[in-house]
C-alpha cells in the first residue's frame, strides 16, 4: 500500500490464517485515513481488511486502553460454559454451527473442575441452546453451589412460555441474555426461520420482565436488514425496567457463515448515530468511554477488550436521556486526558488528589441524584423486596462488539472470558476458544 504506515509496535501483533488456521504475522497499518489489518501467510498470501474508516478514534482509544489495561493479565474472572451445541434453531450464521442433529456434550460433572476455579463470579451457559439442554438444573446448581451466578445465553423461544420461566428462577437462573434482531423480517435472513419469531421473544422478554429477572439483548446486524431499526430497538428497552443492556455485534466470520459481508464496528455506530439522530454519536462514546476507563471506584467491567465502544442511556419514564445530561464531560475532556497520563507513572497521591479537582467539574444535580436512586435500588436487591416495591434499572447499557473472527483476530488482545467449550477445549481467552472449534469443525468435516 503507497503512503502507509505500519502504528506502534503495539499494534504489530499475531493473527491467524482465515483458511489454514495457522499462526502468522500480522500488522495494523495506517493508509489514506483508515486503519486495515495487514497479514501475511507463507501458503495463503497476504490480505488487507478495513478495520476502521476513524483512525483517530481508533488510535486514541488504543492509547486509553493500553494504559488502563498495562497491569492487567488475559486470566480475567468470568467462565463461559458451551455444554452443548444442540439447538432447536438452525440459524444460517451460527458461529458454533449448532442445529437439531448435534447430540454430544458435556456433562455437569465434566465441567465442575473448571466451575470450582471460578468462583465468586458470574458464569455464562451458553451454547446451542441451554434451555435445550438436558442437565439444565444440574449444572446450574453447581455454579450456585460454588457461590457463582448462573447467566442464560438463550434464543428465548421455550421462555414464551411462562412456567418455563418461573421454572428457571427457580432453580436459580436470575439473569439472561436472550437473542433478539428485532424485526420479523429478520427470521429467514438471519435465523433461517420461516415462523415469526418475534412474538414469541416479546413474550419472553415480557415474562422475564414480570419475574424481575435482569435482562440483556444479543443483537446480531446486517446492514439492510435490521440496521434501520435500532432506536425502534432502544424505545422497546426503555418500556421494561429489568433490561438493562443491548448487546449489538455484525456477523462474525465463523462456524456456518461465509459469503456475507460483515461490518466494521465504525459503520454500526454509524447507523446507531443516524437512527438515534446524533444522541449515540462517535464523540459521546469517546467522551463517555474514555471517562469510564479511568474511574477509579467499583464499578463495571467497562474495559471488555479493544473491540468494544459502550455507552450509557438514562431510563425515564418510557423515554431515553443522554447520560451527557447528568455527567458534565463535554468541558473536560484535556482534564480526562491529563489524568490518563497521570495513570501512567504517577503515585496514589497525586491520583486522588485529581481525581477530587475533577469530580466537582463534572457533577450535576441531575447525576446525584441517579447515583442515589441507583444505590437504592442495589440495596433492595440484596435484602430482598416484595412484589411493591421494585428496583428498576434505570440505566441502559449499549454495546457495540467489534468483530473478532477468523478475519480479525489479534491474538495479543485482552480478552474477557476464559471458556469451557465441549468442541474445543478450555481456553483462557474467547478468541482462542473460537479458533480451537473452527479448528476442530475442520478436522471433523474431513
Amino acid at each position: 500500500m503507497k503512503n502507509s504506515q505500519v502504528l506502534s509496535k503495539i499494534q504489530i501483533t499475531k493473527s491467524i490464517c482465515p483458511k489454514c488456521l495457522k499462526k502468522i504475522d500480522a500488522k495494523y497499518i495506517l493508509s489514506i485515513n483508515k486503519v486495515y489489518f495487514n497479514k501475511n501467510c507463507p501458503t495463503h498470501g497476504k490480505s488487507n481488511l478495513l478495520i476502521s474508516n476513524k483512525p483517530k478514534d481508533f488510535l486514541e482509544y488504543l492509547k486509553y486502553y493500553k494504559t488502563v489495561n498495562n497491569n492487567k493479565s488475559d486470566d480475567n474472572k468470568e467462565l463461559c460454559l458451551f455444554p452443548s451445541y444442540k439447538c432447536n434453531l438452525n440459524c444460517p450464521i451460527c458461529i458454533t454451527k449448532s442445529n437439531p442433529n448435534i447430540n454430544f456434550r458435556l456433562t455437569p460433572k465434566e465441567m465442575e473442575p473448571v466451575i470450582k476455579k471460578f468462583q465468586n463470579t458470574s458464569i455464562n451457559i451458553m451454547g446451542g441452546e441451554p434451555t435445550v439442554y438436558p442437565y439444565l438444573e444440574e449444572l446450574v446448581k453447581i455454579i450456585i453451589k460454588n457461590k457463582s451466578v448462573p447467566i442464560l445465553f438463550t434464543n428465548g423461544l421455550l421462555l414464551s412460555k411462562l412456567n418455563y420461566v418461573k421454572w428457571l428462577k427457580k432453580i436459580g437462573i436470575k439473569e439472561v441474555n436472550i437473542q433478539f434482531d428485532c424485526a420479523t423480517k429478520t427470521n429467514l435472513r438471519i435465523r433461517g426461520s420461516n415462523k415469526n419469531l418475534l412474538n414469541e421473544k416479546v413474550k419472553a422478554i415480557s415474562h422475564l420482565n414480570n419475574l424481575n429477572m435482569k435482562t440483556h439483548l444479543e443483537v446480531t446486524l446486517e446492514e439492510g436488514i435490521n440496521t434501520e431499526e435500532l432506536n425502534n430497538l432502544i424505545q422497546l428497552a426503555v418500556k421494561y425496567d429489568h433490561i438493562c443492556s443491548i448487546n449489538m455485534r455484525p456477523y462474525f466470520k465463523l462456524g456456518n457463515l461465509k459469503n456475507r459481508n460483515s461490518m466494521t464496528l465504525d459503520n454500526i455506530i454509524s447507523l446507531a448515530d443516524k437512527s438515534t439522530k446524533g444522541l449515540i454519536s462517535l464523540k459521546n462514546i469517546s467522551l463517555l468511554q474514555k471517562f469510564l476507563m479511568i474511574y477509579p471506584f467499583n464499578r463495571p467491567n467497562f474495559n471488555f477488550c479493544p473491540k468494544h465502544r459502550y455507552y450509557l442511556l438514562v431510563k425515564n419514564r418510557n423515554k431515553y436521556v443522554n447520560i451527557l445530561n447528568f455527567i458534565k464531560l463535554k468541558n473536560n475532556e484535556r482534564k480526562i486526558e491529563k489524568y490518563r497520563k497521570i495513570l501512567i507513572k504517577s503515585s496514589k497521591y497525586k491520583k486522588i488528589n485529581f481525581l477530587i479537582s475533577l469530580f466537582p467539574s463534572i457533577i450535576s444535580i441531575k447525576l446525584i441524584k441517579l447515583m442515589i436512586n441507583l444505590f437504592l435500588d442495589e440495596l433492595l436487591r440484596k435484602i430482598g423486596y416484595s412484589s411493591s416495591i421494585n428496583p428498576r434499572n434505570r440505566l441502559l447499557f449499549i454495546d457495540f462488539n467489534g468483530r473478532c473472527d477468523l478475519e480479525t483476530i489479534d491474538l495479543n488482545d485482552f480478552c474477557p472470558s476464559s471458556v469451557l467449550d465441549v468442541c474445543g477445549g478450555y481456553s483462557k481467552k474467547f478468541n482462542i476458544s473460537n479458533l480451537n472449534r473452527e479448528k476442530q469443525f475442520k478436522k471433523n468435516e474431513k
